[in-house]
């Protein structure tokens, strides 16, 4: 099972990334996070993270599936946090990879087109010190 913490409905995704999903992780299942107002603080974001990170545990508990975990996407400090906590537990967590297809058209206007290329894994810090 791959849980869908990101902004972006599985039914929203492009073909060739629900393919690699169900080829993967046997299934998806969306949970989308909350918005994340520029002026929380940071106890107000690990809260918020905790809690969406204990539904995304609960939802891979009751996975069949070999392989899991959670593809993870959004405001920068609560994916961080959630990344973090994820990892403590034993989750696996994805980023969905996609070539910089962005257009700067002002300088408080960027266009971007999404074109999935894979999941990546994000690395615990035991993997990027290579110890595991």
């Amino acid at each position: 099972m791959l849980v869908n913490l990101t902004n972006h409905k599985l039914s929203t995704w492009p073909k060739e990334q629900v393919k690699e999903a169900i080829n993967t992780f046997g299934e998806v299942v969306d949970l989308i996070p909350p918005k994340i107002e520029p002026l929380f603080s940071i106890q107000e974001v690990l809260a918020l993270a905790r809690h969406f990170t204990a539904m995304a545990i609960k939802l891979l508990a009751k996975s069949r599936e070999a392989e899991s975990g959670v593809l993870v996407s959004g405001e920068i400090t609560f994916i961080w946090c959630c990344i973090n906590l994820l990892q403590l537990k034993g989750v696996d967590c994805y980023a969905a990879t996609t070539p910089n297809n962005k257009i700067v058209e002002s300088p408080n206007t960027i266009t971007s087109t999404y074109q999935f290329s894979r999941f990546r894994k994000y690395l615990t810090p035991e993997e990027m010190n290579g110890s595991n």
